[in-house]
């Protein structure tokens, strides 16, 4: 299958604590799309809670529902409810990303059709520090991933590893951004408005028909 791979120019470095001297690191980060993939009816979106270091997570699950807010293409699940739907479900959230076919269960719950699935890492070795964002996009039905991007924070000075990590994943919400517009677009040229219809968590009744 062809993906289009896409590196975004530049270098990127890791950030140093202030009483620190300069120095850098490169780190590029990346966007790939997979252009042969067509949306069948995509509305709706579950964003999933963000897995890595615990206490990152949380910070990096926050940050990306307040910058996914602005998107007018799809109708998105929060992850303060989808943390909820996945304890519900039985669905251990930890330092280890859930698996897909775990995933796919969320997103049958409340009818949709993809899948926000990111994850965070904090670097910090007492000299330099860098965190880094990967979300993946998934199509519900297929478990396909259609589309990921991972930044690092790319600072030259930062005073937390919680500085770092709040730039990474703003870096990434804007490169998930651009495609969900992708996909948007799709959607319309494929003959779907990508309108979405008042989201309903199935019932249990409903999950095993």
């Amino acid at each position: 299958r062809h993906t289009r791979y896409g590196t975004v120019t530049g270098v990127q470095t890791c950030a140093l604590p202030i009483s620190s001297v300069l120095a850098s690191c490169s780190n590029p980060g990346y966007l790939r799309v997979d252009d042969t993939f067509v949306p069948k009816g995509w509305a709706s979106i579950v964003v999933l809670p963000f897995s890595g270091q615990g206490h990152f997570a949380d910070l990096a699950t926050n940050t990306f529902a307040l910058h996914m807010v602005g998107q007018k293409h799809f109708v998105l699940v929060q992850p303060s409810e989808t943390k909820v739907t996945m304890t519900e479900l039985g669905i251990e959230r930890s330092e280890g990303s859930i698996t897909v076919v775990e995933a796919q269960k969320v997103a049958l719950h409340y009818n949709a059709q993809a899948i926000l699935m990111g994850n965070i890492d904090s670097y910090n070795n007492g000299m330099t520090l860098n965190a880094f964002a990967t979300v993946r996009l998934i199509d519900a039905v297929s478990g396909q991933i259609v589309g990921a991007a991972h930044e690092p924070a790319g600072l030259i000075f930062a005073y937390s590893e919680q500085q770092c990590v709040i730039s990474a994943v703003e870096n990434v919400s804007e490169k998930i951004n651009q495609v969900l517009f992708e996909m948007a677009e799709r959607n319309r040229a494929n003959g779907v408005d990508g309108q979405a219809k008042e989201l309903r968590p199935r019932s249990r009744s409903e999950e095993h028909t």
